[in-house]
């Protein structure tokens, strides 16, 4: 009476969830027509032919072409009848599956009978599976924003994810701990030092861990990673001499006095004693010649001395002040340019090692 029950049940559940078998079309792939084929077959009672048809449909060549949504129905329409079938390892091993595809998903407890939601929920809280999605292409500026990879676990366990480099030595940990639900594991394509990764081929590796702390799956993801930096400015050469206006009138007459005061000494000193007849004449004579000889000097002194040109000196000041305005407008534009480094992650397709 029981199994008649379970097996009404299951029938139910079939017609509840399944799309009603669809006639063969050109546009649809072998495995499509297996698994409806297969839900018809389940639907008539047959359940050993509905497993093996489910079963073939995602072994065909052309599963890799199923929607998401169809590889999942033909997944829990599988375990549900495996579980009728009392053939409980191949019913946890296809809501395995299940999970691997979406680690969120729960049988409905309405449709289905308890013996398939409470087998789903107990293969749930014992599988370590997590689901990590990363943008096929992520550009980023260096510093400011990350590589978003997010993280979706069936059950609370541990794992960690790192970054290394492909068939290298690990570069980054990004999570060593216990996730519970999903999380966010922004990364800025730093190593651990804090310093930019070389360009590369890098992976992504996420390995969930069971109570011992031994991994029983490893999620691997290729990274390749890019950096384009702009190039820096030439500082602004100052302003050529050729530019510059003289800031000072050249000395002029100084030679001149000089040659003056000089030549007067030298006739002073060379005039008669009848300059001076009545005293010492030689005495006056070399006093006057000194005081002819210091006019010349303190003449040349003065005429030789420069004279500022304001008007020149303030062009000259101007020019130097824009130049100076420009290095630091260089200058800061080069500090821009260095900050502004963009990082390109291209994601490859993910790879599971391990169960399920």
């Amino acid at each position: 009476m029981r199994r008649a029950t379970l097996a009404a049940l299951l029938i139910a559940a079939l017609a509840a969830l399944a799309p009603a078998a669809r006639a063969q079309t050109p546009t649809q792939t072998p495995a499509e027509l297996l698994i409806a084929r297969g839900v018809q077959a389940a639907r008539d009672l047959d359940y050993d032919s509905a497993a093996t048809l489910l079963r073939a449909s995602l072994a065909h060549p052309t599963a890799a072409r199923l929607a998401d949504a169809d590889r999942l129905n033909a997944l829990v329409y599988l375990g549900a009848i495996e579980v009728y079938r009392t053939h409980r390892d191949s019913a946890a091993s296809a809501f395995r599956r299940v999970l691997a595809l979406n680690p969120r998903y729960r049988i409905d407890q309405v449709v289905f009978p308890p013996e398939v939601t409470g087998l789903f929920d107990e293969v749930r809280r014992t599988t370590r599976i997590v689901l990590v999605v990363v943008p096929p292409r992520s550009e980023f500026a260096a510093g400011l924003d990350r590589l978003s990879v997010h993280l979706v676990a069936a059950a609370p366990h541990r794992a960690t994810a790192v970054i290394a480099r492909e068939g290298g030595a690990r570069v980054r940990t990004l999570l060593d701990g216990i996730i519970r639900d999903s999380m966010d594991l922004p990364w800025d394509a730093n190593d651990s030092l804090g310093t930019a990764v070389a360009n590369g081929r890098y992976v992504l590796r996420v390995m969930s861990r069971d109570d011992d702390g031994q991994t029983v799956r490893t999620v691997v993801v290729p990274l390749d990673i890019r950096t384009e930096r702009r190039d820096t400015l030439p500082l602004p050469h100052p302003p050529a001499d050729s530019l510059l206006l003289p800031e000072h009138s050249p000395g002029g007459g100084g030679t001149r006095s000089l040659v003056t005061g000089l030549l007067t000494a030298a006739a002073i000193v060379a005039l008669p004693a009848l300059v001076n007849s009545g005293g010492d004449a030689s005495s006056t004579r070399f006093v006057v010649a000194g005081v002819a000889s210091a006019a010349g000097i303190v003449g040349a002194s003065h005429q030789r001395r420069p004279q500022p040109i304001p008007e020149n000196i303030a062009t000259n000041e101007a020019l130097r002040l824009a130049w100076r305005r420009q290095v630091e407008f260089v200058h800061a534009d080069n500090i821009a340019r260095r900050r502004d480094t963009r990082v390109l992650v291209i994601a490859g397709a993910a790879s599971t090692l391990g169960s399920p």
